[in-house]
C-alpha cells in the first residue's frame, strides 16, 4: 500500500507544496505543514491517530536501525585474529545469535522464510542502488562546487546538464 492510499489528498497536497516551497529545509517544510494541518477539511481524530502512528513507526524504525548498527559493530571484532577458538567462545556465539535479531524488511532475520529472501534481497538492493546513485552524484559534483556555494550557485544549467548526462550514461 502506497502512502498516497493512506492519507487524504488535502494532506498530501499540503505536504507536496511544503516540500517544494522549502526544498532544502525539512524543518521549515514541517513547520508549514504543522501550521496548516489543523485547517484541512479532512483533519479529524482518525487522521490524527494515523499521523501519530506514522511518527511512532519512524521512531521504532530508527531504534531498530540502531540495534542493527550495534549488531554489525559487535560482529566486526569476530573477523580479527582469534585469541580463542571461535566455536568455543561464548561471546562469539552470543554475537552470532544476535544476528537472528537483525532487523530487515520490518522483521527480524531469524523469522524470515527462505521463500521470502530473494524478494527482500531485491527490495534492499533497489534501495541501495538509489543511495549509491546519490553518492556518485555528490562525489561527481564535489570538485565543481566550492565549499561556500550551493550546487545551483556554482553550476550554470548547461554545465550542470552536461555533468548529469555524463553520470546517467555511466550508470
Amino acid at each position: 500500500m502506497s502512502i498516497s492510499d493512506q492519507y487524504p489528498d488535502s494532506l498530501l497536497n499540503l505536504i507536496r507544496n511544503a516540500a517544494r516551497t522549502h526544498s532544502s529545509n525539512i524543518d521549515r517544510a514541517l513547520d508549514l505543514v504543522e501550521k496548516s494541518l489543523y485547517k484541512l477539511p479532512d483533519y479529524d481524530a482518525q487522521l490524527q491517530r494515523k499521523l501519530i502512528r506514522h511518527g511512532l513507526r519512524e521512531l521504532i524504525l530508527d531504534s531498530r536501525h540502531q540495534e542493527n548498527v550495534s549488531i554489525r559493530r559487535k560482529s566486526q571484532s569476530l573477523g580479527a585474529a582469534a585469541k580463542v577458538v571461535a566455536a568455543t567462545s561464548k561471546e562469539a556465539n552470543k554475537i552470532y545469535k544476535d544476528w537472528y535479531q537483525y532487523r530487515i524488511d520490518g522483521r527480524t532475520l531469524g523469522q524470515i522464510k527462505g521463500s521470502e529472501l530473494q524478494s527482500i534481497a531485491d527490495s534492499e538492493r533497489a534501495k541501495a542502488d538509489g543511495h549509491e546513485r546519490n553518492a556518485v552524484l555528490c562525489e561527481t559534483l564535489k570538485p565543481h562546487v566550492p565549499a561556500n556555494q550551493t550546487v545551483q550557485q556554482a553550476m550554470n544549467p548547461t554545465k550542470f546538464r552536461k555533468l548529469v548526462e555524463k553520470i546517467l550514461k555511466a550508470a
